[in-house]
This record gives C-alpha cells, structure tokens and sequence, in this order.
C-alpha cells in the first residue's frame, strides 16, 4: 500500500482530472496537454524570475518542477512516434536513451563543484564572471578562512565591475581596518 500523503495527493489529482471532464480510462493527450506543458513551464519558473530580485548564486533546483513540462512535452512526442511503428519507436528509445546519457554526464561533470562554497562559487565565477553574489561568497569564504590577500584580491575585482555595490563596500572597509566579521 502506498503511504497516506501519496494517496491523498493521487485522490486531488484524480478529482481534479475527472472534474476537467474526463472519464476512467481516459487517456489526456494532444493539443490540451501540450497547451498545458507550455504554460506550466513560465509558471513554475515565475517565482524566481528576478523580478523581485533574489540572491542565489546556483539554483538549479528552482528547474525540477518546470522541467516537469519537458518531460510531458518528451511523452507527447514519444507517444506520437510510438503509434509510427516498429522503426521511429526504435529511434525515439535511441534518442531518450542518449538524452539520459548526456544527462548523467554532464550531472557527474558538475558534481565536484557542489563540493564547498568555495569550490562552487570559483565554478560560478568561472562562467559567469560578472556574477556579484558568487564573488561576495567567495570573498565571505576567503575571508572567513583567514586568506585576506585572496579576498582583497576578488574583492578588488569585484569593485571594478559594481564600485557602488553595498556589500562590497561594506567588505572593503571591513578588510582594510581589519574589523572583526562585522561586514556581511
């Protein structure tokens, strides 16, 4: 038997699909799903779009729901080339199959950068240098270990690319007075 949170949540979702008009047994296919598949994924990305400004250096995490539309736009398309026959079926297992492959490669390529703050933010900086709170993580973290010429190093780069940024001065002045960890 599965737990009690999953059969509630399978009891909502059944509900919600038979209100929608469908019977048991119903498959949902077509344009509806794929209409929905479109429109699930800027929804879900909607909260961490910027628009109210939020500080995270690596959020991949904020894809897994809205890659959710991926995979039933990837089922739309699976079912549509199953029904070709024996040759496109074959090809759509193909493809998936390398789409999982390049996956798994690339997810154990970026496995070590997840391994310290440090080590993530310097893979961050590295792609995107003009990332602000990766340097200012890295700063914290260079700092917070007692490397202050490395930090002022970064921190010196920092200011060249956003002088008025509040976070860097504040670091700055912490650096060069040799202030205790009061600055962010």
């Amino acid at each position: 038997r599965p737990p009690r949170s999953t059969q509630g949540v399978s009891s909502a979702a059944s509900d919600v699909y038979k209100e929608t008009g469908h019977r048991r047994g119903d498959t949902p296919s077509g344009p509806r799903l794929l209409e929905f598949a479109l429109l699930f994924y800027p929804l879900c990305l909607l909260p961490v779009m910027q628009l109210v400004p939020i500080l995270n250096v690596a959020a991949e995490r904020f894809l897994y729901l809205a890659s959710l539309a991926f995979v039933l736009a990837a089922g739309l398309a699976m079912d549509k080339l199953w029904a070709l026959g024996k040759r496109p079926r074959q090809l759509a297992v193909a493809a998936a199959l390398l789409f999982l492959a390049l996956q798994a490669t690339i997810t154990v390529v970026r496995n070590p950068a997840w391994s310290s703050d440090e080590a993530l933010s310097r893979a961050t900086l590295r792609s995107h240098p003009r990332a602000l709170t990766a340097r200012l993580i890295l700063i914290r973290t260079l700092r917070a270990q007692g490397r202050h010429e490395e930090a002022r190093r970064i921190l010196a780069a920092g200011l060249r690319l956003a002088p008025r940024f509040s976070p860097f001065l504040q670091l700055e002045h912490a650096l060069r007075t040799g202030q205790p960890r009061s600055a962010p």
